[in-house]
């Protein structure tokens, strides 16, 4: 999804969401938001895909991996951010080689917490 399309996705996701309403239609919309800057937004949409609890546990993962990713872009409790780090990691453990990559998670990596709380080796 490119920044320039993220206007046209939330149009899209809107549509599909008013059709039939799924996890991945809000989870669609989530980051068409997130692409957009508008990261409010983005958690708001990741929420109610975690609360349609979608039966497929990959991208149950995913929604927790983001919505961890989402509040680490609005600086949310690091506590917050973890828990839903863990659940991810527990619904899908290849998830958990991203977490020093992934850079919508810069924030969280700046807390100690982050790394003693995932186990994770804190790089020199």
């Amino acid at each position: 999804l490119l920044e320039s399309d993220a206007v046209g996705a939330i149009d899209y996701a809107e549509n599909s969401i008013k059709t039939f309403e799924t996890a991945r239609a809000w989870g669609f919309k989530g980051n068409a938001y997130k692409m957009n800057k508008e990261y409010d937004q983005a958690l708001s949409c990741v929420n109610r895909a975690i609360a349609l609890n979608d039966p497929d546990r990959r991208r149950r993962a995913v929604y927790y991996w983001n919505r961890a990713c989402y509040k680490s872009l609005l600086n949310e409790k690091i506590h917050s951010i973890v828990s839903d780090l863990k659940k991810s990691i527990e619904l899908d453990q290849g998830l958990a080689g991203g977490l020093l990559e992934e850079e919508d998670l810069i924030n969280a990596r700046l807390q100690d917490t982050f790394f003693t709380e995932l186990n994770v080796r804190k790089p020199e």
